[in-house]
């Protein structure tokens, strides 16, 4: 997925859109065929793969053919969706981005005017972590966010990340 529903200062991605993504049908064959060449993991990225229409079935199809995956996100996930998610498509691992401890500070470096973003997700991590989905954060330090690592160090730990 290149798509991305934000306009982060710090990306350097072109987020050119990807007319044709690769069908489900055909990423079935693939998840067979990585399987049976001894992979065991993979790893959903973009832009954003939640953004992907048909990801919740994309999750199902890698948990059928045994592949552990994890995925990296910026969107916010309902907590139904993350327990379906877990229950149906064996969803496991999740890495949210999330720059900064300080919300208006996020809101500035996604390029959003969203008040309620970064609660929701925190709210979002809470939710995960109470379905035993492993949550890895990262955030890409800058300018901006940078004089207040104590405070977002000090919240990830709040919340039981290391």
């Amino acid at each position: 997925m290149t798509s991305c529903g934000f306009r982060c200062k710090y990306c350097y991605h072109p987020l050119v859109a990807v007319p044709d993504l690769i069908p489900l049908k055909r990423l079935d064959t693939v998840f067979t065929e990585l399987k049976g060449m001894g992979c065991e993991s993979v790893m959903l990225t973009g832009g954003d793969p939640m953004l992907r229409p048909d990801i919740d079935e994309l999750m199902q199809s890698l948990y059928r053919h045994g592949l552990l995956y994890s995925l990296s996100t910026k969107s916010v996930i309902s907590a139904e969706r993350i327990k379906k998610l877990h229950e149906t498509a064996g969803l496991r691992g999740m890495q949210i981005s999330l720059d900064s401890a300080d919300s208006e500070t996020v809101q500035y470096l996604l390029g959003i005017k969203n008040g309620d973003y970064h609660r929701n997700v925190i709210k979002m991590i809470q939710n995960l972590q109470a379905n035993d989905i492993e949550v890895r954060v990262k955030a890409v330090l800058t300018a901006y966010n940078a004089d207040g690592i104590g405070e977002y160090l000090a919240l990830l730990n709040g919340l039981g990340i290391k």
